[in-house]
C-alpha cells in the first residue's frame, strides 16, 4: 500500500485540514487511526486496520508506548470512532511529553450528517472499526472537552479546519 502523505494532489480538504495543525508538528509525532495518509514520512503510524500497514497496529486507546514519548500527537478523524471517548483522550496525553500538543480534527455532523447505520451501511459490516459511535456539532464538543480540561490540558487554538466539513482543536498539556 503507498502511504500518502501532505500535501495531497487530489485531496484540497484535507490540506486545508492539515494546513489548521501544522504550526503544532515540530518534533517527535504519532498519527493515531492514521488510515492509508499522515502529515510527513517520519511520523510514527498507529491504526487498527492492518491493511492501512500502520508502524503500530492496535487500538488507539491502548498503545503499546511509554508514557511522554512524543512531542504531539494528531488524531485527524478518529475520536469519533472511539466508544470510550474520555479513555482515547487519556491514553493520546499520556503519549504527549509535557507543553505537547494534541490536534484533534473531527468532523462536523452539521455538514456531514449523521453516518447510516450498519444495515444500510455495508461498508460498516466489512470494516466495523469505522463506526461513529459520537458525532458531535462543534459547539457540543467543544462543550464536551471544556468539561475534561482536569486532565491536565489547556485549549490553546480551535476553529474550521476544512470549510463546511470540520473543525479542529489544539489541547496543550500541562507543563507541570
Amino acid at each position: 500500500m503507498e502511504i500518502l502523505y501532505y500535501p495531497s494532489k487530489d485531496d484540497f480538504m484535507w490540506n486545508d485540514e492539515i494546513c489548521k495543525i501544522l504550526p503544532y508538528t515540530d518534533g517527535q509525532g504519532i498519527d493515531i487511526g492514521c488510515g492509508g495518509r499522515s502529515i510527513r514520512p517520519d511520523i510514527k503510524r498507529v491504526d487498527i486496520d492492518p491493511e492501512k500497514e500502520p508502524d503500530i497496529c492496535c487500538s488507539g486507546d491502548e498503545i503499546p508506548l511509554p508514557d511522554e514519548s512524543f512531542d504531539f500527537v494528531v488524531a485527524q478523524h478518529v475520536l469519533e470512532h472511539f466508544e470510550d471517548q474520555d479513555k482515547a483522550l487519556k491514553e493520546w496525553l499520556r503519549l504527549l511529553k509535557k507543553g505537547g500538543y494534541l490536534l484533534i480534527i473531527h468532523p462536523d455532523i452539521n455538514f456531514t450528517g449523521a453516518q447510516l447505520p450498519p444495515d444500510k451501511n455495508p461498508d460498516l459490516l466489512a470494516h466495523p472499526h469505522n463506526r461513529h459511535y459520537h458525532e458531535r456539532y462543534f459547539t457540543e464538543f467543544l462543550s464536551w472537552i471544556n468539561n475534561r480540561t482536569h486532565y491536565g490540558f489547556n485549549l490553546a487554538n480551535l476553529g474550521e479546519a476544512a470549510p463546511s466539513w470540520s473543525f479542529f482543536l489544539v489541547l496543550r498539556k500541562h507543563k507541570d
